[in-house]
């Protein structure tokens, strides 16, 4: 992931084929809605901006660590509130 470039795109049941360019170290992330869509205690949503400038932060990383990162931040941000929905990510870099 280059410093000035960031390319992160939303498909949410589109049902179409989408081709992206990758290189090597490329970082992949998939994810459910539930973590965007959780609820802090004052009643905002993670969202899609807390969960690019975490991946911002943790981006050269191993992936291992940039997915426990986000979690860990996403459990932060929660505040003790339940888990929203589920919330699966899939961290993955290209060789």
């Amino acid at each position: 992931m280059g410093d000035s470039e960031w390319f992160s795109t939303r498909l949410a049941h589109s049902g179409r084929v989408l081709d992206l360019p990758v290189f090597p170290g490329d970082l992949l992330i998939l994810y459910s809605d539930g973590i965007p869509d959780q609820p802090g205690p004052d009643g905002s949503t993670y969202g899609d901006a807390q969960f690019t400038e975490i991946i911002r932060q943790t981006g050269r990383d191993t992936v291992e660590r940039v997915a426990r990162s986000l979690l860990a931040d996403l459990d932060r941000f929660r505040g003790g509130l339940e888990q929203y929905d589920d919330q699966m990510v899939l961290v993955m870099r290209v060789k």
